[in-house]
């Protein structure tokens, strides 16, 4: 039985729960879905979704010189106007119970709303966009799109267009475009045949499938191929499987359960020649990846790009934020270092704070000669001001420790003598002793010579 192509249609005569009971076999050029996947009876001309699943899950753990491994992608889906194919793999890739949504990190973009608004969002999930169509929907999606971040690489699945290979020349808009399509056809498209454009993989399908049934006919007829589940009666039993053969479309590879493997071709805008070349090839049959240009000539920096996005593009809040914080740090700073100045300043005023000014008078050096220990009469730099004070002659000098040389209990024992009146027993004379922490003095009196320290 040839036909059908639509997936709903095709679950219906296939499944063995709610279907028909079939005892014919089945060859579809289309039934895409997971839900047509395994079906004993059914032969898939055309890859299903499922071999699409495998490239991705393949190619994003595959580690390239020109690609790193890939987890995250955004999966838009258009909200209409899909054509079979483009509904169905888009489908595989959205559907929670699936591999690709189990095993890769994807977030599905419903509308062309909701991809705008991953394009204006700051904290970006991914650079990688997968969609289905053609360069057409790429270009139309592009031009409702403000900014688009120079990393940003659209995989785009145009697996039945054969256009790629008829002009090679890249339209604008397609450079950071990654193709996925089939490999050159064995018909001719686009050009002065008898077929002319009326011709597609789908009609090709079904030529093929009629190709397929007249091969295995001719070996089980010839007695060149024989199936003991087929002598058995099995329900299970395919025909056609494990079928290889040249057709239309190009060469066929069928897998056990019926379904096609393919070589997809990755194509790329090269941005030497802005011409279409192919990148890589990848084969399902074998889930391998067949580099086919040595040294491409990519955009992205000369290689594919990250999935993560490495400097999301800030927003206004968050620059207005970030701006008022470094005002606050520097201003904090100036007026750190202008404190520390004026306190500096502050205490060198506060050294001989502790004796009023105008009770420091003049010293006349004619009438009082001050003695001064031996040690210290050649030290120029000891004697900071001399003066007269309470009508005796004093030397004011600045103690070479800092409250930070003196322990608790000194400074305790500092503080207790302060202000304290002693008597000399030789002059009788009083010689006061003033102490302020951080500028102690020193005083010597005039009649004995004796020098206090504070």
């Amino acid at each position: 039985m040839l036909g059908p192509s639509c997936t709903y249609a095709t679950y219906q005569l296939v499944d063995e729960a709610i279907g028909l009971t079939l005892s014919i076999p089945i060859i579809s050029a289309g039934s895409f879905g997971l839900s047509c996947d395994y079906k004993p009876k059914l032969t898939r001309i055309l890859p299903p979704a499922r071999k699409i699943i495998d490239l991705f899950l393949t190619f994003m753990t595959e580690k390239l010189e020109f690609k790193p491994i890939w987890k995250k992608f955004y999966v838009y889906k258009k909200e209409s106007n899909s054509t079979e194919d483009c509904f169905w793999y888009i489908n595989a890739l959205e559907a929670p119970s699936s591999r690709f949504a189990s095993q890769a990190d994807r977030r599905m973009l419903r509308g062309q709303n909701e991809l705008e608004e991953a394009f204006k969002s700051s904290k970006q999930h991914s650079n990688i966009f997968i969609l289905c169509g053609g360069p057409n929907d790429i270009l139309s999606l592009k031009k409702n799109l403000t900014h688009i971040h120079p990393d940003t690489l659209f995989i785009l699945l145009d697996v039945f267009n054969p256009v790629y290979y008829v002009n090679d020349t890249s339209p604008d808009g397609m450079q950071d475009v990654l193709i996925v399509t089939l490999p050159r056809r064995n018909y001719a498209y686009g050009s002065n045949t008898s077929f002319n454009n009326t011709i597609n993989d789908y009609v090709a399908g079904y030529h093929d499938g009629a190709l397929l049934f007249g091969k295995v006919l001719r070996e089980r007829m010839l007695g060149h191929r024989t199936d003991k589940d087929s002598e058995d009666g099995s329900l299970n039993y395919n025909p056609f499987g494990n079928v290889t053969f040249e057709g239309m479309g190009g060469r066929y590879v069928l897998d056990e359960y019926g379904d096609r493997d393919a070589n997809f071709s990755f194509i790329y805008t090269s941005v030497r020649t802005g011409k279409y070349e192919t990148l890589l090839v990848f084969d399902t049959s074998q889930n391998k990846i067949i580099e086919k240009h040595p040294n491409p000539a990519l955009g992205w920096k000369g290689k594919l790009p990250n999935d993560e996005p490495e400097n999301s593009d800030l927003n206004t809040q968050d620059v207005i934020v970030i701006i008022l914080g470094v005002i606050v740090v520097v201003v904090t700073a100036i007026a750190l270092i202008f404190y520390r100045q004026n306190r500096k300043e502050r205490l060198m005023q506060k050294k001989w704070s502790h004796i009023n000014p105008h009770q420091i008078g003049p010293l006349d050096e004619k009438e009082v000669s001050l003695k001064i220990d031996e040690d210290k009469r050649k030290d120029s730099t000891y004697f900071r001001q001399r003066g007269c004070y309470d009508k005796k002659p004093v030397i004011l000098k600045e103690m070479k420790q800092a409250d930070g040389d003196f322990t608790p209990e000194q400074k305790i024992e500092l503080n207790t003598v302060r202000c304290f009146v002693f008597y000399s027993e030789v002059s009788y004379k009083k010689i006061y002793i003033c102490s302020i922490f951080g500028s102690s003095m020193l005083l010597s009196c005039s009649c004995c010579g004796s020098i206090t320290t504070t």
